[in-house]
């Protein structure tokens, strides 16, 4: 099977500190990507130069700054690829990265990739730690809870993308969460790359270690609320497998939403769906205490009450 066709999107925002190194890794892939694309989200160093100085390996994009998500769309609307790969402007693909997903793809055709990688602070020869892709086998119920990976980690089907929706600009925080929860809720297969791909720069300046509690709260109430809403709406199967799960994260997520000062109006959504889920989740959900009390009183008031008792338990 011949090498399927790939684009790189790498988003920017004054990431000249580590962007040649970043798409040197990415057009010197010993299996070549159809194409690099950079698009610039308004820079104010000299990212840009850094970028037009590949010349015709790299595809430069410009927009004004609107964000990393929006600056993803802005990429993946120009992409020809039939897989896409959103790397972030400092971190770095593996010389054979995109020949070990093209074997993968040859045995799971159509499926989400996700790469074993390192984490590194200075150097990527000098790596903190190391995640092995193979530790998961399928979306849910690991995305419930957390994460998985990180966007360069990552090799989606153009249609996958495309049935998505995108990024949501108005996530501001686990953006890339809240997308891979889209992804997963499209039925896309999961096939893990047990070789390491990608290394990870772990940064202290990152969007989520710089945001306030406030804002990640806010972030993870997006998550949770997406995905209750979708699996109480279409995906039966997920509610009765992984219903458990569901209703105690978004406990966590409302809990820290409230202590962290999120307005009522937006933890509204979510609550409205945690007390569906105490309607109508698997067993071990609807016997429950705390699933018990939210039928009897609602959420709020099951959230008083345990407050004051003792709290919940699955």
């Amino acid at each position: 099977m011949s090498q399927p066709s790939i684009s790189i999107i790498v988003p920017c925002y004054n990431g000249s500190r580590y962007l040649r190194d970043t798409l040197d890794s990415a057009v010197s892939q010993s299996a070549p990507p159809l194409e690099v694309i950079y698009v610039d989200d308004g820079s104010t160093d000299d990212s840009v130069d850094i970028a037009a100085a590949f010349g015709s390996q790299v595809h430069v994009l410009r927009q004004k700054n609107q964000g990393v998500s929006v600056a993803r769309n802005t990429g993946f609307e120009h992409a020809r690829g039939d897989y896409v790969l959103f790397l972030d402007a400092d971190d770095l693909l593996a010389p054979d990265a995109l020949a070990m997903c093209g074997q993968t793809i040859e045995r799971s055709p159509s499926s989400a990739l996700v790469m074993s990688y390192v984490s590194f602070e200075e150097t990527p020869q000098d790596p903190s730690a190391i995640w092995r892709a193979t530790t998961v086998d399928a979306f849910f119920p690991h995305l419930i809870k957390n994460c998985v990976g990180f966007p360069g980690a990552w090799l989606f089907p153009r249609q996958a993308v495309r049935d998505a929706g995108g990024f949501d600009a108005g996530v501001r925080i686990y953006q890339f969460w809240h997308f891979l929860c889209k992804i997963a809720l499209t039925g896309v297969p999961l096939a893990p790359v047990d070789s390491v791909g990608v290394s990870y720069r772990q940064l202290p300046t990152s969007m989520v270690h710089a945001a306030s509690p406030t804002a990640v709260a806010r972030g993870h109430l997006h998550v949770e609320t997406l995905l209750c809403q979708r699996i109480l709406e279409c995906r039966p199967d997920l509610l009765e497998a992984h219903g458990d799960v569901l209703f105690w994260a978004a406990w966590v997520a409302l809990h820290r939403a409230r202590t962290a000062g999120v307005p009522w109006a937006e933890r509204l959504p979510l609550t409205r769906a945690v007390e569906e889920l105490a309607r109508r989740g698997p067993a071990s959900v609807r016997n429950s205490r705390f699933g018990r009390l939210v039928r009897l009183v609602g959420y709020p008031g099951a959230a008083v009450l345990q407050g004051i008792f003792s709290r919940p338990r699955p």
